[in-house]
């Protein structure tokens, strides 16, 4: 008899590699001060976007928060990279590092945990954990 055929080995992906000391984490975001004060909110790869629209935003503000703009930032997740990404969406009172550096619109800004952002006025202001 001829030898058996080998069998094809089941396709399982491999565990992502840890790229970072803080891989295989959840990430999240802490509400500081503001409407958001004691919040938390899960962190994925998909963006969230943080505003006053409820229909364009996944956080959203309440209407008297004026200095927050209907679609104000996005936030996601870089695992590759090991952190978090902050994204201005052009508003128009400005999204803040905690040192007061205002994002540029369009242009992702990659933070790490512990870092600090705010939305209009330090009155909106986010950790990310």
């Amino acid at each position: 008899l001829p030898p058996p055929l080998p069998q094809p080995f089941p396709q399982v992906s491999p565990p992502p590699l840890p790229h970072t000391a803080t891989a295989g984490m959840q990430r999240r975001l802490r509400g500081l001060s503001g409407t958001f004060r004691n919040s938390n909110f899960p962190l994925t790869r998909a963006p969230i976007t943080m505003g006053r629209s409820p229909r364009q935003s996944q956080i959203v503000f309440k209407e008297s928060d004026q200095v927050v703009s209907k679609r104000h930032c996005t936030i996601s997740i870089d695992q590759d990279a090991g952190g978090v990404l902050v994204e201005d969406c052009n508003s128009l009172n400005g999204t803040f590092l905690e040192n007061g550096e205002r994002l540029r619109g369009g242009e992702p800004r990659l933070l790490r945990a512990g870092s600090r952002f705010y939305l209009g006025s330090r009155e909106n202001m986010f950790e990310v954990e």
